[in-house]
């Protein structure tokens, strides 16, 4: 191709060393083209890994904003399931509370029930050793007619 161009230009009449600089001028052109093709190649790649991470980042991006909508919702509902747990704990507290005040009134009435015994055991006469009758060898017929010696 430089040929042709030294060739064209020295037909034109132009001087040999001005169509040689020319040709070699346009040698150059076509080196620094081949070397921006390259470069451009080369970006081209850089891009083309770029745009793969970038997919890559917003498919991890897309999955985490997923998660995160799915999470909230499961807080929402275990919300919703803690104020109902809230609500029955108040009323097993009610009913503690009315078991704690029978509780107090049984221990009442128990105290009272323990202070008429100690009045009840107080007035019985106590009965002395000699009070009760003993067995010996002599009333045993007596006291316990079915025992054999």
């Amino acid at each position: 191709m430089l040929a042709k161009l030294f060739a064209a230009l020295r037909a034109s009449g132009v001087d040999e060393k001005v169509a040689q600089e020319a040709a070699e001028e346009a040698a150059g052109v076509d080196v620094k083209v081949a070397e921006l093709k390259g470069a451009f190649g080369d970006l081209r790649s850089e891009v083309r890994v770029v745009q793969g991470g970038t997919a890559i980042v917003v498919a991890v991006i897309l999955g985490l904003v997923w998660q995160s909508m799915s999470l909230t919702g499961t807080v929402h509902r275990l919300d919703e399931r803690m104020v109902g747990f809230g609500d029955r704990l108040g009323g097993v507290e009610s009913r503690v509370g009315a078991m704690e005040t029978r509780l107090g009134a049984v221990e009442t009435r128990l105290t009272g029930i323990e202070a008429i015994l100690g009045e009840i055991r107080a007035s019985i006469p106590r009965r002395s050793n000699t009070d009760s009758p003993r067995i010996s060898p002599e009333n045993r017929s007596e006291l316990a007619p079915n025992m054999a010696e």
